[in-house]
């Protein structure tokens, strides 16, 4: 089989099967708005004949038998059955497996859409003039002028854009070396160039988060119906846009927090209406501007985060004591539930209950340098908030000298950088703080962290601080000296080195170096503990 053909085939398939559903759920709403069954009719005609086209003989089957039945509906002009929805999501379920490579027994589904349509599908009949008085929502087909590139492409050429800045680096270093004036403004000339270049392949990368959020409305309702409980969903700024390769990385930590909101958060009906709230719980996802981040919110009307709970689940796992739980605020002690395996609910579903999924969220904000934030008020519900880099590729850093070594720090993590006497350093149970501003920080002395000489051994000189912030902890980075500011390409860790804590990338230098990007959150919260 033709490889392209193949890729255009699943690319439809997917396309139809996106739009299949949302209308499956709109019709669910309203099962007997007639637009909708149109629509369907027509998107399943359109998959039995791309089926037919490739020898997918299932989906062909699937598909036909579905065009039957919703050319039936549209005929009767009746309402869908309510029963009706779990067997044709089921038939959308099947296409999706077999079209990507599955090996879904089709025939039991397709001999139960044909008694569907033998024994009727559809409630009452709609009185003519009911029908003549329904107006449904019109939905125009607009033609557009963009074209479809594979992400692959661009991404390849985001990675030239990243070998221009390193050698724009290079470029730097040796104007700095030569004192050349002309040199340097053929630099600074092909700085801009390169800078433009790399926004405007941003802009090309920049994906509406809908292609991401438009998948969560069926598995919401899934989940929701497996766990008899009623949910209200709701989705606002789809339109907001994000660099595709964020998007993609981020849906996984979305489907668990959805998850965790219907199994951990949204009460059963019955406990709602003794609490005296609605039956029928609620769960936002939103998207909203921030400056140059984009937040992603995902909240809850249900139970909330119950703080002494996870204090004395932590501490029975040696995570915290409860002396140190007493000086910890609302969120710090959330933050517990990303720890691994950790959970307080005490039943274990195939929904949650095994604390894997929240662990997944932490670990993958941490890796594009992303932030969590939790808000919780118990039977009130819960917020959490995820907060995003606008690109994961490159990163304006401060590049420190600790040791024989230069290490990144980002700088949206670095607060200040300033310069102390040794002598009013503080000591407070063993560990060393400055006052600053009439705010104690921890020191950090990064030197041995990382095995290197005390520079300032036997020394009056004064320590070089970099003062950090993440996640509402801050902390002072003790560093040999301050190097420069720089736009640095962050790589992922090789594979020899992802064990290592600490990190969460590499770059190459100018002068061909590697530099490691430190983790700010990894080394405050290391030092406290």
């Amino acid at each position: 089989m033709n490889e392209e053909y193949q890729e255009m085939f699943e690319e439809e398939t997917r396309e139809q099967l996106e739009k299949m559903n949302q209308n499956l759920l709109d019709l669910e709403e309203d099962p007997s708005d007639e637009e909708l069954m149109g629509e369907l009719y027509r998107s399943s005609h359109t998959l039995k004949g791309m089926a037919g086209t490739m020898g997918y003989e299932g989906i062909q089957n699937i598909s036909h038998k579905m065009e039957e039945l919703f050319n039936e509906l549209r005929k009767e002009k009746g309402a869908v059955k309510e029963e009706s929805f779990d067997l044709l999501f089921e038939c959308l379920d099947a296409i999706e497996d077999l079209a990507f490579g599955g090996e879904k027994e089709y025939e039991n589904i397709v001999k139960r859409l044909e008694g569907a349509i033998q024994d009727g599908v559809t409630t009452e009949k709609k009185d003519e003039k009911e029908t003549e008085k329904s107006t449904t929502k019109r939905r125009e087909l607009r033609t557009s002028d963009k074209i479809k590139v594979d992400l692959k492409d661009l991404e390849h050429v985001m990675n030239l854009v990243s070998e221009l800045v390193m050698s724009k680096g290079t470029l730097e270093n040796l104007s700095e070396s030569l004192e050349s004036n002309r040199l340097s403004n053929v630099t600074g000339r092909i700085d801009r160039i390169t800078g433009d270049l790399r926004e405007s392949v941003l802009d090309m990368k920049m994906t509406p988060v809908e292609t991401v959020f438009k998948r969560f409305p069926r598995m919401v309702r899934d989940v929701a119906k497996e766990n008899d409980k009623e949910v209200n969903f709701e989705m606002e700024g789809e339109e907001i846009e994000l660099d595709r390769t964020i998007l993609d990385r981020i849906t996984d930590p979305l489907v668990h927090l959805l998850r965790n909101a219907i199994d951990h958060g949204i009460e059963p009906v019955k406990v709602r209406k003794d609490k005296g709230k609605s039956p029928e719980g609620e769960i936002k996802l939103v998207a909203k501007q921030k400056q140059d981040n984009v937040l992603i919110e995902v909240s809850d009307d249900g139970r909330g985060l119950n703080r002494e709970d996870i204090i004395e689940q932590a501490v029975e796992e040696g995570l915290l004591d409860s002396e140190e739980a007493k000086t910890l605020s609302d969120e710090e002690i959330y933050m517990f539930i990303f720890h691994p395996h950790f959970s307080t609910k005490e039943e274990v579903t195939e929904v949650s209950g095994r604390g894997v999924g929240m662990e997944v969220v932490k670990k993958t904000m941490d890796s594009i340098g992303g932030e969590v934030h939790i808000v919780s008020e118990e039977d009130e519900g819960t917020t959490i908030t995820l907060v995003l880099p606008p690109s994961a590729a490159i990163v304006r850093s401060f590049l420190v000298k600790i040791g024989e070594r230069t290490y990144a720090v980002p700088l949206d993590d670095v607060v200040e950088t300033v310069r102390i006497k040794q002598e009013s350093i503080e000591e407070i149970e063993g560990s060393d703080f400055i006052k600053l501003r009439g705010e104690y920080i921890p020191l950090i002395y990064l030197w041995e962290e990382f095995d290197e000489e005390n520079p300032l051994e036997d020394s009056d000189e004064r320590l070089t601080v970099t003062i950090v912030s993440k996640e509402g902890k801050m902390a002072g980075f003790v560093i040999d000296k301050m190097l420069s500011e720089k736009e640095i390409v962050k790589k992922p860790l090789p594979k020899q080195l992802q064990a290592l804590d600490g990190f969460s990338g590499t770059t190459i230098l100018g002068d061909g170096t590697i530099a490691m990007l430190l983790d700010a959150l990894h080394w405050i919260e290391n030092d406290s503990s």
